[in-house]
């Protein structure tokens, strides 16, 4: 599903359309509307099993698109693996939310997950 709003654009005062999302449009109600949501502190590569967080950045597409699902349009991966999360943050796709990416997680040794980092 899609949203769209039609009215005036800030901070021009223009009139225009904006669609968010992926499918069939839906019109927003009312006179206002905030251009998606943030996700200020996240984890884009990080899953967990039995023996605790790991790098996983496989499971990256399946999180963005349940992002995208929410309505977040912008995520702030705060660390993991930095070879699935810094190309996301050169390269944008449609329908998924922009990737601001920190890189890899900073810690010295044996000061954090074994399976999340390489030491410092």
């Amino acid at each position: 599903m899609s949203w769209a709003f039609e009215g005036t654009l800030l901070p021009d005062g223009d009139s225009g359309r904006v669609v968010l999302g992926d499918g069939p449009p839906q019109q927003l109600p009312g006179r206002f509307a905030l251009v998606g949501l943030v996700d200020a502190h996240c984890h884009v590569t990080v899953t967990f099993d039995s023996n605790g967080p790991y790098l996983d950045g496989a499971g990256a597409p399946e999180r963005l698109d349940t992002l995208a699902a929410s309505g977040i349009t912008a995520v702030r991966d705060v660390g993991g693996d930095r070879a699935v999360t810094l190309p996301l943050s050169r390269s944008p796709r449609p329908g998924w939310p922009e990737v601001l990416a920190a890189g890899r997680f900073l810690a010295p040794r044996q000061r954090y997950f074994p399976r999340m980092y390489d030491p410092v």
